[in-house]
């Protein structure tokens, strides 16, 4: 009686481990049926085979089970399932995921993870240009997000009592959390992710004879990370991803051209015009509350500084910025 007891405890262990693995997998990996044929892969053979069955004689049959009986013995042995739930318990301390949804946002959106210490922002900017292009991408994992209901997941290694990591996304801020194990880590863009501010840089009305021959050029610690030719129509240029001029910033131009509309009514007025169409430029890195940017309007022939301006990035939607000119 305690053989037969103790045969169907081991039985009944050996079947909440498969159901835990199967809870883990759909968990961290999914509902695909690639990952649960990874999660059931004994079951999905005896599954097969007992599909095909019709197919063998009697004496495969036999020989079949026999090995099928051998092998669910094995298994249910108690050093075997004392391995089982051992090996279980250090990998899930140690594995877990990270899961990103679009929650609505049609746009799609380059995803990057990485443990904390690894940005590819302060690479860059900070002195770390020559590291071998393998080494990059070694530690860039990038994944697409595409559609208003798109999720991307990412397998990471963590620690018992958590792991700290970030996340980059194109036009958001940087989203910094721990991944601790089991539970994972799920992110919803709109609800979890900050839009990066956006900078509207304007070329001085005094300077709107020259928009023809000059370009905007944005930087970050002396290196350029937005620029772009002005035309006659367009004397200022969006950097980031906001699209929408706010109707607040109209009423405070129009007060700022009153001097130069006494002067000139037709040059205030193709000004105007000039900075409400601002040219779209995107920008090499992600743009965040804090930095100090340095933005400069340079003539095309003479490659003159004719105005200039230095700032720190406000945590607003989008900053107006009016270059000043610069006295020669």
């Amino acid at each position: 009686m305690n053989s037969t007891e103790n045969l169907w405890g081991r039985i009944i262990l050996f079947s909440l481990f498969f159901l835990m693995v199967n809870y883990w997998s759909l968990h961290h990996l999914g509902a695909k049926a690639t990952h649960f044929l990874i999660a059931n892969g004994p079951l999905a053979l005896v599954t097969i085979a007992n599909f095909l069955a019709p197919l063998f004689s009697k004496k495969e049959t036999q020989k079949f089970k026999k090995k099928a009986r051998r092998w669910f013995f094995f298994f249910i042995k108690t050093p075997v399932l004392i391995f089982l739930y051992g090996f279980f318990f250090i990998a899930g301390s140690f594995v877990s995921s990270v899961t990103v949804m679009s929650s609505g946002v049609p746009d799609e959106i380059s995803i990057n993870l990485s443990v904390e210490g690894q940005s590819e922002h302060h690479r860059q900017f900070n002195g770390f240009d020559n590291v071998p292009p393998e080494k990059k991408a070694q530690e860039k994992r990038s994944k697409n997000l595409t559609g208003p209901n798109g999720i991307v997941r990412f397998i990471k290694f963590t620690y018992p009592f958590g792991r700290p990591y970030f996340l980059e996304a194109k036009g958001y801020l940087r989203y910094s959390f721990d991944l601790y194990p089991w539970i994972g880590k799920k992110i919803r863009v709109t609800k979890d992710l900050s839009i990066s501010p956006s900078i509207l840089i304007r070329v001085p009305a005094e300077l709107q004879a020259l928009l023809a021959k000059g370009k905007i050029e944005v930087t970050f610690n002396n290196k350029v990370i937005a620029e772009e030719f002005t035309n006659a129509k367009q004397g200022s240029i969006l950097v980031g991803p906001y699209k929408d001029i706010p109707n607040s910033f109209l009423d405070r131009w129009k007060t700022e051209l009153i001097v130069v509309e006494e002067d000139s009514p037709k040059s205030a007025a193709i000004s105007l015009l000039a900075w409400l169409h601002p040219i779209k430029t995107p920008s090499k890195v992600t743009i965040f509350p804090g930095m100090t940017l340095e933005a400069k309007y340079l003539t095309l022939e003479e490659q003159k500084i004719t105005a200039w301006a230095k700032f720190q990035v406000s945590p607003v939607k989008i900053q107006d910025i009016l270059l000043e000119i610069k006295e020669q």
